[in-house]
């Protein structure tokens, strides 16, 4: 027998492997929609979407164990999920993203055109990744690092929490405890209200650094000044082979990447997009 939990009610946690960090936190603020889906009564899977505040949802994560695929569960999971946003008021679309890698290892573009998703893959969003040995090589990271810019590690709780309120992936990062506070730094500026200094946050996943989060204030200066503190003290600490990912948000940021790493800005992947209107209802989806 198949049966489908709400994951706001459900108290066993049995659900929590099966959701990524960002994810986790919707469902500790309530403010979303968690199902989980159970093969006579043993947890197989669950989703998560987050109602967004423009009018669009969004599948936050979705994950079935990998001998239960094949068998609707997950196709369950997105119609439930769907059909419950679609209740909340003002919602006229529910979103996806994924990227190349998640597409090659779950063929999640055939998943979401099945189930009547429009995709298009996103050129301006994607991850490079390097090498810190090759990004610090690079002439426009070397240089002596600027005098204001700060570790995380000897910044005041206070600020800190001003500066990961602002982004809801630092957030996730700094719950499971995968911010590296020694890579991660600020730009000081005594005159500035904490929450508006530039920080550059860097995460640590099982195989490399990530850009969970970076933000110049004033100037491109100050991300270049905090990329070299991050890659100086990457180095130091893991090595000369160990990758960063660095991602793109738009064609700015991309060229800026491209502009400090030259030749070795190669994209890894790129990021697919897939929305589903609200047009749909589910007896025309079945």
């Amino acid at each position: 027998m198949v049966e489908i939990v709400n994951l706001l009610d459900d108290k066993s946690g049995e659900y929590y492997k099966y959701l990524t960090s960002a994810a986790f936190l919707l469902l500790q603020d309530k403010e979303c929609v968690a199902l989980g889906i159970a093969e006579d009564d043993v947890p197989v899977g669950a989703i998560v979407a987050d109602p967004g505040y423009n009018g669009v949802g969004e599948i936050v994560s979705l994950y079935i164990d990998r001998e239960k695929r094949r068998n609707g569960y997950g196709t369950e999971l997105v119609y439930e999920a769907v059909e419950s946003l679609f209740s909340w008021d003002n919602m006229y679309a529910v979103g996806v993203t994924f990227k190349d890698d998640d597409e090659t290892k779950s063929g999640l573009k055939s998943f979401f055109e099945y189930l009547e998703f429009d995709i298009a893959q996103d050129g301006a969003h994607g991850t490079y990744t390097f090498s810190l040995a090759d990004i610090a090589a690079s002439d426009k990271i070397k240089g002596d690092i600027d005098k204001r810019v700060t570790g995380l590690k000897d910044v005041l709780a206070s600020t800190k929490n001003a500066l990961t309120s602002r982004h809801g992936a630092v957030q996730s990062f700094m719950v499971y405890g995968e911010i590296d506070e020694e890579v991660s730094c600020i730009v000081n500026a005594e005159e500035k209200d904490p929450s508006d200094l530039s920080c550059l946050f860097v995460g640590k996943s099982k195989d490399a650094l990530v850009i969970v989060w970076a933000e110049a204030a004033e100037h491109s200066l100050d991300l270049v000044n905090m990329l070299r503190y991050a890659i100086v003290n990457g180095l130091k600490k893991y090595g000369k082979n160990m990758k960063i990912r660095v991602p793109f948000i738009n064609e700015t940021s991309k060229k800026l990447i491209e502009k400090l790493v030259g030749d070795k800005a190669v994209p890894v992947e790129y990021i697919w997009s897939a929305y589903l209107p609200l047009e749909w209802t589910l007896e025309e989806s079945v």
